[in-house]
Formats: structure tokens, sequence, C-alpha cells
């Protein structure tokens, strides 16, 4: 697969990806499909070219763009991957998973195109099929894993969910995902404390990292197990880098309340319910105990 790494057709990639950035897509789209002529065989303008031509509505052409890469040999294989994606964003169940099986007769350690084929998926029961197939190809994937231990999540398995990102920390105890996941699922579909216990040392393996999704679950292991003063302080933090995330505030209000300080409490569970657009783990006690400060100001 050739990059980027001679100059044909460097100035007309480097034009479009400005324009993109500038929002002008029919304008990137026509410096990307110069840069694709140029370029025969290398992905990186083909793949600006058709995400351009989506942006500007223009699905057609760009499927179109996609089908004249299919007699490319360099480029089919990536052709079929974007064709795959675009049919499966569509809801053309039937089309996306032909292009995308034919990906993975030849990319069977395709994390992305199994992903791929998964959400082009409508049934539940039919994307972890897909992952239990991805995994059987490649066993012990942790993205596959992940990817999978989510879907059950989703269908409210959630044991299942948890025996199967235990193994994946087992296989791997210092992978940040997938001990963040294992210690949010003991943490939200849990209530014994050992389980409690468990999220609280597998979360401590997220202390030294600034993400904060990361540290929101260490945060909240604290809580969990009565630890309100050093949960303030990892929320706090956690607040102060991503406030925009609902459940956040709710766990910091929680942690507030835990550690004596009801207006702090008030003042985060007041914008976790409000800034909530959909439903999250602990909504509706952060709905419930706001209404009880309310009713005890």
């Amino acid at each position: 697969m050739q990059a980027l790494t001679n100059q044909t057709g460097v100035g007309d990639f480097s034009l479009g990806r400005v324009l993109a950035q500038q929002k002008d897509y029919e304008g990137a789209a026509d410096a990307f499909k110069k840069s694709v002529t140029a370029r025969a065989g290398d992905p990186l303008p083909l793949e600006g070219l058709v995400r351009s031509l989506l942006a500007a509505g223009k699905k057609d052409e760009a499927i179109s763009a996609l089908n004249l890469q299919l007699s490319n040999d360099q480029n089919q294989l990536f052709a079929k991957f974007l064709l795959g994606g675009i049919y499966g964003s569509s809801g053309d169940q039937a089309k996306a998973e032909q292009y995308l099986e034919d990906v993975l007769r030849e990319k069977p350690d395709s994390v992305v195109a199994w992903s791929s084929l998964a959400g082009a998926t409508k049934d539940p029961a039919g994307r972890i099929a897909i992952y239990q197939r991805g995994l059987k190809a490649n066993p012990g994937n942790v993205e596959l894993s992940m990817l999978m231990a989510t879907e059950y999540e989703q269908a409210g398995r959630y044991e299942d969910a948890l025996h199967l990102s235990e193994d994946g920390v087992m296989a791997h105890p210092t992978y940040e995902p997938d001990l963040k996941h294992l210690a949010a699922l003991l943490l939200d579909r849990r209530t014994d404390k050992a389980s409690h216990a468990r999220a609280l040392e597998l979360a401590k393996g997220l202390s030294k990292t600034d993400n904060p999704a990361m540290l929101d679950t260490l945060g909240w292991a604290h809580y969990r197990v009565g630890e309100y003063a050093e949960a303030v302080g990892v929320l706090e933090r956690v607040v102060a880098k991503a406030g925009q995330f609902p459940i956040f505030r709710y766990h910091l209000g929680m942690a507030y309340l835990g550690a004596g300080n009801p207006v702090g409490a008030k003042q985060e569970l007041r914008q976790a319910v409000e800034k909530a657009e959909g439903d999250y783990p602990g909504l509706s006690e952060a709905r419930s105990t706001l209404e009880k400060l309310n009713k005890a100001s």
C-alpha cells in the first residue's frame, strides 16, 4: 500500500484537508479527486474524497467513486471496507454485509471491519454472534473482547459482560480499558461490598491517567466503599476536565453528600439532572436525591 512519501498529488491532498477543515466539502472533494488520480493505490486521498462527498450530501457520488476503485488491486479492499460502512450507515444491511464479509475473508484480523459489520446489524443477538465469530478467528483479541462485552451489557446480559471482562483483565492485567470496563460493571451492576472492593482495586490501576472517564471510575469506586474524601478529590478533577457529562456531575454530587457537603451535592446533582439528554446509570438516584435535598433546604 502506497503512502504519501513522494510529492505527486501531495499538494492536492493537503489542499483537500484544509478545505475539509474549513467545511468546504465540495472544494475538498475536487482536490481529493485530483490526488486520487495522481496517487493510484493510496488510500488516504480516497478516504478524504469519500468523507468529503458524504459530508456534502453526495452519497451516490461517493459510492460511484468507490466502485471505480474495485478494479484497483491496491485500493480494492479499502474501497470495499468504505462501501460496507456507507451501506451500513444507510440501513442497507445486505449490501454492507456483502462488502464487509469480503474484507474479512482477506483480513480476518481487522477489528474495524468486525466492528463495522456488527454496527450494520440491527439485531443485538446478531451483533453478539458477529463478535463471537471475530473472537473465534482472533482468540484473545482485547479490542474484540471489549466490543463484545459492551454488546452483552447493552443487551442486559450483565453477568456475561462481567465474565468476559474478567477474562480480559486476567489475560491483560495492565490494559486500562479492560480495567475500567470491569470496574464500572462491578460498581453499577453489583451491590455487594466485595464487588465494590474488587472494583476499587482494579480502578487503582487507573490512578496515573489523565483520562476523565478512567478517573471517574476510580472516584466512583472510592465513593462506593465509603471513602468519600478520596472520592471528592478525584471527582473534582474529573468535573474540572469534563463537566459537560452529567454522569460525572452525579458522581461528584453523591460524593459531596457522603462527605457532608449538601450544598455542593445539590449544585452538582442539579447539573446532573438538567444536563441529562438520555438515561445513564444513576439518573433516577440523582433525581430522587436532589428532590430530597430541595425539600430539606
